[in-house]
């Protein structure tokens, strides 16, 4: 009777992995290049590509930005901590346009443009593209046009998507929260980091994907110029949706990740093919690596899943040129280092 038992908790926890796996129509499984850059990194958390350079977000020493050569040589430590006209404070999304790039620093609630021919030259004096009063808090932004931006955040009118203008204004809001029915009047702040997303844009035209931290959800999105407004194409992937864990403190309802919180796309990167999710899939306990992942869901910008990319490593971020991929990988002994991964042909 036992060992009946037994067999049926181990058939039920297989039906239960049943998610993310039996999604996709295959399963490919790449070896990756470690690059060995070195110390040069810092402390990173982001990796991003611009005009054949590589920029990352980190902590290194009083500067929050790193860009290396496309061989990975060292090239420039750059965007100093402070207050000052050229120097940042809390920086967050990186927009990618050409040959320059641009960091929202949410301390100035302004959005920086570098260009990385004066970066090479060591000349760090980053454009303002705009200086945004726009109430709440920008999670994460793309540029449709040089004139339009879309964000997602935390923000006072209970939308999940800010559309932004040149100015950084809010000229419409979009966007309703897929939350249960006790949950409505839970803080906009709460929602907003909850369905903290990460967002990429399909490169010449209006259509964008969104996926989620706290959720296993990426979904694709038109824009419209027209009407300044945003029309859902298709739900790439819904495996679960976020919950809405919260703690008091002195009498303010605060978003509390627990041990039941489960991490689902940490970043996106794509090409004008393909759209690429870091997928974690992991509970957020102790000792487990949920901020990292070693699968990457590949979907077509109709939101058709491709296949399921398997690394033979865990990373923290990835990023996509050309036919190939890169993720920062942090190890233990070596410190922080990226590995290269060359995609598969039938994906071209």
């Amino acid at each position: 009777m036992k060992k009946i038992i037994f067999s049926l908790l181990c058939l039920s926890c297989l039906l239960g992995c049943k998610k993310s796996n039996d999604f996709f129509p295959h399963e490919i499984c790449i070896t990756g290049k470690m690059l060995s850059v070195g110390d040069s990194l810092g402390i990173p958390f982001t990796i991003n590509i611009a005009n054949g350079y590589f920029i990352f977000r980190d902590f290194y020493d009083n500067t929050c930005l790193t860009m290396l050569k496309s061989d990975m040589s060292f090239c420039y430590h750059f965007g100093e901590r402070g207050e000052g006209p050229n120097e940042v404070i809390d920086l967050g999304p990186v927009l990618v346009n050409g040959s320059s790039f641009s960091v929202y620093d949410g301390g100035k609630m302004s959005l920086l443009t570098y260009s990385t021919d004066s970066l090479l030259q060591h000349i760090d004096r980053p454009l303002v593209s705009f200086k945004t009063e726009l109430e709440g808090s920008i999670i994460s932004l793309i540029n449709i046009s040089d004139s339009v931006y879309i964000a997602t955040g935390s923000f006072p009118c209970d939308k999940r998507f800010s559309i932004l203008n040149s100015k950084g204004e809010m000229i419409n809001a979009w966007g309703e929260y897929e939350i249960k029915e006790q949950e409505k009047d839970i803080p906009f702040y709460i929602k907003g980091v909850a369905y903290l997303s990460d967002m990429e844009r399909k490169p010449g035209s209006n259509r964008f994907a969104v996926a989620t931290r706290y959720g296993g959800v990426l979904e694709i999105y038109d824009f419209n110029p027209q009407n300044m407004s945003i029309t859902k194409v298709a739900d790439g992937a819904k495996f679960f949706t976020p919950r809405l864990p919260t703690i008091d403190i002195q009498g303010s309802l605060n978003f509390a990740p627990d041990k039941d919180t489960r991490w689902g796309y940490l970043y996106l990167s794509s090409d004008s093919q393909y759209i690429y999710g870091l997928y974690s899939g992991m509970y957020q306990r102790e000792g487990e690596p949920f901020i990292s992942g070693n699968t990457v869901h590949v979907f077509s910008w109709d939101g058709l899943p491709i296949c399921q990319l398997i690394l033979d490593k865990r990373v923290r971020d990835i990023a996509v040129q050309g036919n190939k991929l890169y993720g920062l990988y942090e190890d233990t002994e070596i410190g922080y280092e990226i590995i290269e991964y060359v995609l598969p042909d039938n994906l071209r």
